[in-house]
């Protein structure tokens, strides 16, 4: 059953994409567990951490929601400029799976495709 739900989840996520109704973003994570972001706007002069390391915890988060129905994939390799450097390889950044999702998905439609 959870499988048949994550098909169906990747062909409504695609048709979105493919008709911009849907950001890259989640397109590339939900289909290939990758995110990217390949620009932020920071003040290198400043010490301070840089965005994507800021945002980190929230993207696991939402990594989580999105992977729910997937539970079978731990990471999502991320390519994320930090401050200036640009990155080789990408970071493998755990999904954070949230047990609350889960009982709110079962009580909507018992599947996540209510979110498209």
């Amino acid at each position: 059953m959870q499988d048949n739900n994550w098909q169906q989840i990747l062909k409504l996520a695609e048709k979105k994409h493919r008709t911009c109704q849907v950001t890259t973003y989640l397109y590339g994570i939900i289909s290939q567990n990758v995110y990217q972001m390949s620009g932020s706007l920071e003040d290198y002069s400043r010490d301070d951490m840089p965005v994507a390391k800021i945002y980190r915890p929230l993207r696991q988060r939402i990594y989580g929601v999105l992977l729910h129905e997937k539970p079978t994939v731990k990471t999502v390799k991320e390519w994320c400029v930090e401050s200036s450097k640009v990155p080789s390889q990408p970071t493998d950044v755990p999904v954070l799976r949230m047990p609350s999702v889960g009982k709110l998905i079962a009580d909507h439609t018992g599947s996540f495709k209510f979110l498209f």
